[in-house]
């Protein structure tokens, strides 16, 4: 007896499908998450490389980098394509991390502290 558990394969949740942007849901009819992970790596490698040569270039500082608006425009080039709610805080709940309200709050104080030192 050959077995296949077809590792990668599972499915998204509903919660997960929701928000995929529709787009990305026409485009990919029924993805899993291996294949939305690999779509993913393959967009975090292209911006990388992006944000390294505009660095090494000394077209983005520091300063920028450090930035609420950075932070959150990176997000979105990262994953806009795929995810809903790319660039945007959260708004929901978990049971970690800082509360939903709190997060622009604390983003902005980290990146403030960093800048002091």
């Amino acid at each position: 007896m050959n077995f296949s558990p077809d590792y990668g394969k599972t499915p998204l949740t509903y919660d997960e499908v929701s928000a995929l942007t529709p787009l990305f849901r026409r485009a990919q009819r029924e993805p899993d998450k291996q294949s939305i992970y690999q779509i993913e790596q393959s967009i975090e490698n292209a911006v990388g490389e992006k944000l390294v040569l505009a660095v090494a270039s000394g077209k983005l500082g520091l300063f920028d980098l450090l930035s609420d608006y950075f932070l959150r425009r990176l997000h979105s080039d990262l994953y806009g394509d795929i995810w809903v709610w790319a660039g945007k805080y959260r708004t929901r709940e978990l049971n970690i991390g800082v509360a939903s309200e709190l997060i622009a709050t604390q983003v902005r104080q980290t990146f403030d502290n960093i800048l002091y030192r």
